[in-house]
């Protein structure tokens, strides 16, 4: 009887901390703040650490049903906030001033470099997010993104990328993702160009000065 009370009790206990820790996977906390979906970026402003990079783009909203049937576009912000070494970086994602989504990276950073002063060979070995080229090598020398059209059938990368990404399988209709191109020019080597979707770094390219 008494095995079978502690068996209940271990079972609440361990629903109560699954329950906890899925509340918080869906939040970000700051200080004493729960940041949520849904939430205006003013919140985070007020209440998160600044963001170490700021990525823009913007996206074909829905078409606006007035009589000149204009198209809209959202304008998209993703936000990389660093809380220290031991915390993993959360990439908040905005659409129009609203949060829509988060995600986990890789762990931060107490001070990351003021400028670039990465060598070829530094810029090879640096890790598999946005964040680790930051916090190895600092800020790009150049930036831009570009969309790419992930048609239906293709519910995972393609071989030529790496299947170590998480969370990428798409829906089963057209969609359209955005890539954002940090450019490095090394103080030793040839040019290093790293292609990042959400925050994951998917192709490295090497050009000869």
């Amino acid at each position: 009887m008494l095995k079978i009370k502690f068996k209940q009790v271990a079972f609440k206990i361990s629903l109560l901390l699954m329950l906890l820790y899925a509340t918080d996977a869906a939040a970000v906390r700051c200080g004493s703040k729960l940041i949520k979906e849904g939430d205006p970026v003013s919140r985070l402003e007020r209440y998160c650490p600044e963001p170490f990079w700021i990525e823009r783009w913007s996206r074909p909203a829905a078409l606006d049903k007035s009589p000149y049937a204009l198209q809209l576009t959202d304008g998209m912000e993703a936000w990389y906030i660093n809380f220290g070494p031991r915390k993993l970086v959360r990439r908040m994602v905005f659409r129009n001033g609203v949060l829509r989504e988060e995600q986990t990276l890789a762990y931060g950073f107490n001070r990351a470099p003021e400028k670039n002063n990465c060598s070829g060979s530094d810029l090879d070995s640096v890790g598999r997010t946005l964040v680790d080229l930051y916090r190895r090598c600092g800020a790009p020398d150049h930036e831009s993104y570009y969309p790419v059209t992930i048609y239906p059938g293709q519910h995972h990368y393609p071989q030529q990328y790496p299947q170590h990404i998480p969370g990428y399988i798409y829906p089963h209709i057209s969609v359209v993702v955005y890539r954002l191109v940090w450019t490095y020019y090394p103080r030793r080597g040839d040019t290093r160009v790293f292609h990042i979707e959400n925050g994951n770094v998917v192709q490295r390219l090497k050009y000869r000065e």
